[in-house]
């Protein structure tokens, strides 16, 4: 799939990490992981407000990610913005 040219920098080569994951890259994904796993811990903790639980939840999050891939891919968003209502769905449900 081509890439956007009115993506940002950032944007762009998440796209390129992307395409590079669901092409079998696990090098790939670990550079998502390490890019988005500190956002991903502290917008789910400051939802629920405790550490296992935002632990176990910002898996999930990584987790779940990496099932839908493709979609951040077809959708054209930014892996930020994805993530980030990913993250926040998990939590919403997680929240009693």
């Amino acid at each position: 799939m081509e890439i956007n040219k009115n993506f940002s920098a950032k944007a762009t080569e998440d796209f390129k990490l992307v395409e590079q994951a669901l092409s079998g890259d696990q090098a790939a994904y670990s550079a998502i992981m390490s890019r988005y796993r500190e956002s991903i811990y502290y917008l789910v903790f400051k939802m629920v407000r405790n550490e296992s639980d935002a632990e176990d939840l910002a898996i999930e999050t990584f987790e779940k990610a990496f099932l839908k891939l493709n979609q951040y891919r077809l959708r054209l968003k930014t892996v930020e913005n994805s993530r980030k209502n990913l993250t926040k769905d998990l939590a919403a449900h997680f929240i009693p």
